[in-house]
């Protein structure tokens, strides 16, 4: 179940009709947790088959901070799918890093990297704590990450869906651009 306030983010996002989310909050906050049922959503409710050729896969990317942050989210998206009877039937295969559906929808997690997520063709892309995406040199790697992967859903036009959730950081970067840009 979703507290008051996450449940209000989700109605207010659903009603607003963008596609587009950055939402912002402390630890705790339950950012995962609403790009997991942001997923969940995208791959059990929405409709793409007219983008894809018949029986060609579509993809959910999820990018996090690290590897592990990224294979959680599969887990608590497996939990939230196998929680409803007409979700639970879309199960095709659960791993570690992905969750197969009979719908041809994979939900992959990816830990960020520019180069991890080129080449899919995908209907959400999330980037979790995108405001401490780093490379190996401890520089911000967001804009960088964020420039490589948004054209993976540029097959699905005005429908598909990118969904940034960070704690803050600093005035500076991406998320931060992306804040001021909003407000």
């Amino acid at each position: 179940d979703l507290y008051p306030g996450q449940a209000q983010v989700l109605s207010d996002y659903t009603a607003s009709g963008k596609r587009n989310l950055l939402l912002l909050a402390g630890r705790r906050g339950g950012k995962s947790l609403l790009s997991d049922v942001t997923a969940c959503y995208d791959a059990a409710v929405e409709d793409y088959s007219v983008y894809l050729r018949p029986g060609e896969s579509r993809y959910i990317l999820i990018v996090s901070v690290r590897d592990e942050n990224a294979k959680l989210h599969i887990r608590n998206i497996a939990k939230l799918l196998q929680h409803g009877r007409r979700t639970r039937a879309l199960i095709e295969q659960i791993k570690e890093d992905q969750i197969i559906l009979k719908n041809d929808v994979i939900i992959l997690s990816l830990p960020a990297s520019a180069r991890a997520a080129r080449g899919y063709t995908a209907s959400t892309l999330i980037l979790d704590e995108a405001a401490f995406f780093m490379d190996t040199f401890g520089n911000s790697s967001a804009e960088a990450i964020f420039t490589a992967l948004s054209p993976t859903v540029a097959t699905f036009g005005d429908k598909s869906r990118i969904v940034i959730t960070t704690s803050v950081a600093a005035k500076v970067g991406l998320v931060y651009d992306l804040y001021s840009r909003a407000t």
